[in-house]
């Protein structure tokens, strides 16, 4: 019974620490943090239910997808086990946002480069 409650109030705790780490953040660094922690999560096991809960910064803003393609890219580096389970996600990313998902490098003028 004193255990379940330690653990009770141990995740309190730790869910009011994170609520506090948050409000010193900004945006964006919130959304990476969350992007990074579910990179961390993921295996070829829970590929869809990580898929799930990035799927929503696709369709956040341009700077977000950003940090979540950059995230994917450093993971799959740095992870070449698993490199094959990140280019699965990228593919099913691209099946889900379809013809939505249009992002288009900026085209440099010839002016722009002198």
């Amino acid at each position: 019974m004193i255990k379940k409650e330690i653990r009770e109030k141990a995740g309190q705790d730790f869910a009011t620490l994170m609520e506090k780490e948050n409000e010193s953040l900004g945006e964006l660094a919130i959304f990476k943090k969350d992007i990074i922690y579910n990179l961390n999560l993921l295996a070829p096991e829970n590929l869809k239910d990580i898929q799930k809960d990035l799927t929503q910064y696709l369709f956040n803003d341009r700077t977000v997808c950003e940090v979540l393609i950059e995230q994917i890219i450093e993971k799959a580096w740095g992870q070449p086990k698993y490199a094959s389970t990140y280019a699965k996600l990228c593919s099913e990313f691209s099946k889900v946002a379809g013809d939505k998902f249009h992002f288009q490098a900026s085209k440099e003028k010839k002016s722009d480069k002198k």
